[in-house]
């Protein structure tokens, strides 16, 4: 069994070790480009969820798992959690649960979650793995990606312009 702290770590209460990245994206929400990362499983309390009857979602979702493990597929959606999304969309599966002073913890096996840049600690080393993997995979990126965010950056920008000049008309 673990040895647990009194504070659970977390998502809430410190920054998620990663493992590897998968993908990169641009998230025009943020405005900033993302990665798409696997996350080491942890210790978090049930109550950092925040959703009704949470103890007995993430048993049926643990019993689930243990009848018919499955793995993450980073190529499949339904494995991925987009950036912003709350803490209980980011699990995918309980993997072991104790009772503790009280608290019902869970290791918590993560789905791959869209981070944005500004919240990955060693960025760099981030992107050589990801660098690496599109040269193992033969993958390729068009020289004109980068024009395309930029192009669509500009076009968004004139839109908020506007879309700012018709409340001033308006008011």
């Amino acid at each position: 069994m673990p040895d647990y702290d009194d504070q659970p770590q977390g998502p809430t209460t410190g920054p998620r070790k990663w493992l590897e990245p998968f993908a990169k994206r641009f998230c025009f929400m943020h405005g900033q480009e993302e990665l798409l990362l696997r996350f080491s499983p942890l210790w978090i309390n049930q109550e950092e969820f925040k959703v009704p009857r949470g103890k007995s979602k993430m048993h049926d979702k643990m019993k689930k798992y243990q009848r018919t493990p499955w793995d993450l597929d980073p190529r499949l959606r339904c494995n991925h959690a987009d950036c912003g999304t709350s803490l209980w969309r980011q699990v995918d599966v309980p993997l072991d649960y104790v009772e503790q002073e009280g608290k019902s913890l869970y290791q918590i096996r993560w789905r791959l979650v869209w981070t944005p840049f500004s919240e990955i600690e060693d960025l760099d080393r981030a992107q050589a793995l990801l660098e690496n993997q599109r040269i193992k995979q033969n993958l390729r990126t068009s020289p004109r990606a980068g024009e395309i965010v930029e192009k669509r950056l500009q076009k968004l920008g004139e839109v908020a312009k506007v879309v700012q000049l018709e409340g001033i008309l308006e008011a």
